[in-house]
């Protein structure tokens, strides 16, 4: 159960988002926010089970015979001059599906909308469905596309290219395509795509959000990502909990260790699973005091003893040591909670 009526308040801010160069990649990433109000979560979002990790995308994508680069060639083959929208791996059905929102062009030269799915196992498409009208959206992107003239098949390549030359600390190789999208905006439209890939220096896997400008072929951004809301994990595996929590030792801290008697000042970051964050210390430059006893969520007094002063903790708090199965204004039901936390004092009456 909760004890503090404060951290009731659902957070008005945007999530942040700080973004890095090659050199700095490990960045703090968040995911758009969902409506955040009673009554108003995303119906088809899951928000108590963890998605899969890293390593269990990447292992998806690397053992396909079909990756999304030759799935979009089918496409091509089979439509005349696509532009598309959307290519993403559909992991429900086994084998899993390529998916992809296209806009072709008919023989009399006009755009229409048509979404194929692609086997993974053999390059065919299995289904197509052609839509009797563009929707709004379909015609403000066939409309910049039009305009910028990077297909998706040069903008994953960049995007490849781009991993691989991330220096210093990792050596990532084999960058796969999980999802992409075209955004379409005035100032500039890009591509963005989801890539797992290898870290082979550390062996392993890792996630990067690729931002591909659709004018040149050229890559804008690289953001650091993983199954997670908040910070970027940099080891694969967490520590398992008797409670059921899943700890991750994001900085292990060198001052005095926090026990279950200790009363601690902290700055904390609460995520939902979709990347709606309801709770920030750091953004409204309030650290918070309280006795581990007394902590806001159960899950914290649970995962906090052994911290260190100056150590930061990912801790993943499943629903019934965060809000309870009902929920409430900020977390819908049975909503599995991502916390970071640095511990900054130990405090003394």
């Amino acid at each position: 159960m909760t004890r503090s009526p404060a951290l009731l308040k659902p957070s008005k801010m945007r999530p942040s988002i700080l973004l890095g160069s090659l050199a700095a990649v490990a960045a703090l990433a968040s995911l758009p926010a969902a409506q955040s109000q009673s009554g108003r979560w995303n119906p088809l979002f899951d928000y108590t089970n963890l998605g899969p990790s890293d390593a269990e995308l990447y292992s998806a994508l690397k053992d396909l015979p079909v990756t999304m680069d030759a799935a979009i060639g089918v496409a091509r083959e089979s439509e005349n001059a696509i532009h598309v929208l959307r290519a993403e791996l559909e992991r429900k059905d086994t084998p899993p599906v390529w998916r992809l929102e296209l806009i072709a062009v008919s023989p009399e030269g006009k755009p229409k909308r048509v979404d194929v799915t692609v086997s993974t196992q053999e390059p065919k498409v299995v289904k197509r469905t052609e839509l009797e009208a563009l929707l709004p959206a379909d015609e403000e992107s066939w409309r910049m596309a039009q305009k910028h003239q990077v297909p998706l098949d040069d903008a994953l390549q960049v995007a490849k290219e781009s991993l691989n030359k991330v220096p210093d600390k990792v050596v990532i190789v084999d960058g796969r395509a999980l999802e992409a999208h075209f955004a379409a905006v005035e100032s500039g439209s890009r591509w963005e795509i989801d890539m797992p890939a290898w870290d082979s220096k550390r062996e392993i896997a890792r996630r990067y959000q690729v931002f591909i400008s659709a004018k040149t072929p050229t890559m804008q951004r690289v953001v650091m990502t993983d199954r997670y809301p908040g910070e970027p994990l940099r080891k694969s595996e967490p520590t398992p909990h008797a409670s059921g929590l899943l700890v991750h030792d994001l900085r292990e801290g060198d001052g005095p260790k926090v026990t279950a008697e200790s009363k601690v000042r902290v700055n904390y970051r609460l995520f939902l699973l979709d990347g709606t964050k309801i709770h920030d210390t750091w953004e409204k430059r309030r650290p918070e005091t309280f006795l581990i006893s007394e902590a806001p969520l159960k899950g914290l007094t649970q995962a906090m003893p052994d911290m260190r002063v100056g150590g930061r903790r990912k801790i993943i708090i499943p629903f019934e040591s965060a809000f309870g199965e009902a929920g409430n204004e900020v977390a819908p039901p049975k909503a599995t909670i991502v916390c970071d936390i640095d511990v900054e004092a130990l405090v003394s009456d």
